[in-house]
């Protein structure tokens, strides 16, 4: 379901409509190895992969409209092209002061992911002890980086040198969307089952104690935002991401914990 605008002639803006007809296409698989298995050492890995390719087959009859964005930098629905593609002004000073392609759309530039996937391990050490890691990624996609435009309007640095001499935030609009791609180390865990030696004699029947870090650290291409996360958009259009809000990065956390069988 899209909102659609109409002709003028009609007497409305636009209407929610089922138009169209959009293709994905691409594949995934997941792979799991066991380089050691004793009775002593048991470690694991699991690899995971999904990509994904869409693009606008057809918009039934209906004109290109956009589905978020700004009027400086929309999303678009366009045929032949991925759901949300942006619409840029690219800079053009090599061929005179000013000079910029205007309205490009160029279909490695979308909001969606193109690949994706996780990668996890475990280690389980004498039985008692288990170490456990996991992690996932993105890649292949882009994000408007609204923080960015806003710091330049306050004419702050290094913003404010972005946008080259002669253009100004419209005509070099293609300056503000970056790459999203990222990986993200999730989760790093430890869990100790206590020998019951040292707790029988208290009358328990198990004593465990666990150590987890989460969010311990990312890579992105950029140090201002975090791709991931995007604005909310209000009503009931469609959200394919994309636009990055100043939104803020999950907490380094550590949790200590301990579990008691009575």
């Amino acid at each position: 379901m899209f909102t659609v605008g109409l002709e003028p002639t009609t007497g409305f803006a636009n209407k929610l409509a089922n138009v169209g007809e959009i293709e994905n296409s691409g594949f995934e698989f997941s792979i799991e190895a066991i380089p050691i298995s004793t009775p002593d050492v048991d470690w694991s890995i699991r690899f995971s992969y999904a990509s994904l390719f869409n693009k606008v087959v057809s918009l039934g009859g209906s004109a290109p409209f956009n589905i978020g964005g700004f009027a400086f930098l929309p999303m678009r629905v366009e045929e032949n092209m991925p759901i949300g593609v942006f619409r840029l002004n690219k800079p053009r000073p090599d061929l005179g002061p000013g000079v910029y392609d205007a309205n490009v759309l160029d279909r490695k530039i979308s909001p969606t992911p193109k690949h994706t996937g996780s990668i996890s391990t475990s280690l389980t050490l004498f039985r008692d002890l288990r170490i456990t890691a996991t992690g996932d990624y993105a890649y292949g996609h882009y994000v408007l980086n609204t923080g960015s435009v806003i710091r330049f309007f306050n004419g702050l640095t290094p913003e404010i040198n972005r946008v080259p001499a002669g253009y100004n935030f419209t005509t070099a609009s293609s300056v503000w969307v970056e790459k999203g791609d990222f990986f993200k180390l999730r989760e790093i865990s430890a869990r100790y089952q206590v020998p019951s030696q040292f707790y029988e004699g208290y009358g328990l029947r198990g004593l465990a104690v666990n150590l987890s870090f989460r969010n311990v650290f990312s890579i992105t291409p950029s140090k201002e935002f975090d791709p991931e996360l995007h604005g909310v958009r209000a009503g009931r259009g469609l959200d394919v991401g994309g636009i990055n809000f100043f939104t803020v990065s999950p907490p380094f956390e550590t949790r200590f914990g301990v579990e008691v069988s009575l």
